[in-house]
């Protein structure tokens, strides 16, 4: 398991090699990334959505 969230606990009990802490690292890092990307679109979709809806209620 290479979930960046889980990946502290993992290494603390079992033997967890360094490609993982990387590989689980990046992942992480992109996620932040690309959440930081789509959160703003999907907000502007939202606004706009009830900005129609407003204007025909």
């Amino acid at each position: 398991m290479t979930i960046a969230s889980s990946m502290p606990i993992r290494w603390a009990t079992t033997e967890v090699g360094y490609g993982e802490l990387i590989g689980s690292f990046i992942l992480l890092v992109l996620t932040f990334y690309f959440l930081r990307r789509l959160v703003p679109k999907f907000f502007s979709l939202w606004n706009y959505a009830l900005n129609i809806l407003g204007a025909h209620l």
